[in-house]
């Protein structure tokens, strides 16, 4: 069987390639063929719990030399940024959706009947067709330009919903940076950024509610010179979030402060 493509990529020129990395795991919207009369129409034509194109606020990042990689397949298919064993990110009681979700985050099912939902011989082939080659792509990439660079970070991009309150009772706040306590990154990586942000219009948390997924964690190791910080960002910035429709206005704003934030960041650490 032929291993579909479950990435984009896009890359900068090489002379102005630099040792940062975006990933974008929870941005795919679609659904491989076979998958498609197991899950109703309403979920794959809005597959709510979906980052609604946050890679689109990330343009910038090849004419500053960054590398972007970003899902093709829905979360809902196969979660990116869960370990392949499916442990647990949190203890605190939140609601968390597993490596192959059975229900979304307002704890609907995803399926349009339960004997649909996958086995493990099912999960254990959409670990091999759907999120391997992620996750094999970004470890070649990271660790290319660790050996190019000596350094590399790993940016992940996120967004959500304003108010999800399975996770958290109150609205979140607009941009969550994370860091994993501070261990999965150098300091002044996460400086540079709260030092950019700090100072924008949008209220910026640090490890609160969110302290970095499983792609964060996994590639945090800072006595290794690779690095990763995470970044959630409220979805009402940048869409109208009653139809997840894009607005331009609001987007091009919160873009333009995003740059700002990687080309202080590339001026203090790269």
């Amino acid at each position: 069987m032929t291993t579909p493509q479950s990435f984009h990529l896009k890359k900068p020129k090489d002379h102005s390639s630099i040792p940062i990395v975006i990933s974008a795991p929870h941005v795919g919207l679609d659904f491989p063929d076979e998958l498609k009369d197991y899950f109703p129409h309403e979920i794959i034509n809005q597959p709510d719990d979906t980052d609604w194109y946050v890679d689109r606020l990330y343009e910038f990042a090849p004419q500053l030399g960054i590398t972007v990689i970003s899902a093709k397949y829905s979360r809902y298919v196969i979660d990116l940024n869960r370990s392949p064993e499916g442990k647990s990110l949190y203890n605190d009681g939140r609601t968390e959706t597993s490596l192959v979700p059975v229900k979304d985050f307002s704890g609907t099912s995803l399926y349009s009947h339960s004997n649909n939902e996958p086995d493990n011989d099912e999960i254990q082939r959409r670990l091999n067709l759907y999120y391997q080659p992620y996750h094999q792509e970004l470890a070649s990439i990271l660790g290319e330009k660790k050996e190019r660079f000596g350094k590399v970070l790993l940016y992940e991009a996120h967004s959500i919903r304003r108010h999800v309150p399975l996770i958290r009772t109150r609205p979140f706040p607009d941009l969550i940076l994370g860091d994993n306590q501070g261990s999965s990154c150098d300091r002044l990586i996460s400086q540079c950024f709260k030092d950019s942000l700090e100072t924008s219009p949008y209220h910026l948390s640090y490890n609160d509610p969110f302290q970095g997924g499983f792609l964060t964690r996994n590639w945090g190791k800072p006595d290794q010179n690779f690095h990763s910080i995470q970044m959630e960002i409220s979805q009402d910035l940048y869409l109208d979030e009653s139809n997840y429709l894009w607005q331009d206005p609001k987007a091009n704003k919160l873009s333009e402060t995003l740059q700002k934030a990687f080309e202080n960041l590339i001026k203090r650490w790269c």
